[in-house]
């Protein structure tokens, strides 16, 4: 499996960011909040399996290599706009979006926004402030991890999604924490691979099953630090084609 790291520009200069494969599908992981390396990383065993075992370019920006783009700083408008430069990067037109805590309130407000450019959002204990965001994804496939003894965001919290989603898949497992955990990398395989299905009636609630696009994110240019609007993007950047 192909990995290399990246210097991405966005309109607040370069973002780190490291890619896991190089497949034709393009999947877009969000950190959590906190600037511990342990939360930094805490998607590598998954985007490892997903560009192993389903062929996906994986991407895990580390928006803590810029002060301008971490998370605590950023705000939502912005995060929007560098999320758009990764898509302008890899001239994607659409992805998966994978987010957790922060990443996955700010994963979800990018679909709302923008849902003709998410294809599945992949949520564990999603931060999300405004919840009248969440019924503009209802159709839109999502995958929902939650720990019932998460003490940052607890488990009670889960019923927002879980009562306005018609494509939701909800996994819920007694004991894990506010973590990303090793046992969920089945579940999201299995999910990412399974084709889109028309919306569902009614919410489906409960463990996972092997049950199984929508304005386009311009770039404007000129946002871009000088030094990195010509920037030439190579063949070994860009997904296999």
């Amino acid at each position: 499996m192909a990995t290399q790291e990246l210097a991405i520009p966005t309109h607040l200069g370069s973002v780190k960011v490291r890619q896991f494969g190089t497949g034709r599908r393009l999947v877009i992981a969000l950190q959590g909040k906190s600037a511990q390396e342990d939360v930094i990383d805490e998607w590598v065993p998954t985007a490892t399996a997903l560009a192993a075992d389903a062929g996906h370019c994986v991407l895990l920006p580390n928006l803590h290599s810029n002060p301008h783009s971490a998370p605590g700083t950023v705000n939502s408008t912005d995060v929007d706009k560098i999320i758009c430069a990764f898509f302008h990067f890899f001239e994607a037109t659409e992805a998966i979006l994978m987010g957790k805590s922060w990443g996955g309130g700010e994963a979800l407000m990018f679909a709302a926004q923008h849902p003709e450019m998410v294809t599945k959002l992949i949520l564990v204990a999603p931060s999300l402030v405004d919840v009248t965001f969440i019924p503009k994804v209802a159709t839109l496939p999502i995958a929902l991890f939650w720990a019932r003894d998460d003490p940052i965001k607890h488990f009670q919290l889960s019923a927002d999604f879980t009562k306005q989603l018609d494509q939701l898949i909800f996994h819920a497992t007694d004991a894990g924490g506010h973590r990303i955990l090793d046992n969920y990398i089945p579940a999201v395989c299995d999910f990412v691979a399974t084709p889109n299905v028309p919306p569902q009636a009614q919410p489906f609630i409960g463990s996972i099953s092997s049950r199984p696009s929508f304005g386009v994110c311009e770039i404007d240019e000129a946002e871009l630090p000088f030094e990195t609007r010509d920037v030439e993007l190579t063949a070994s950047r860009k997904r296999q084609s």
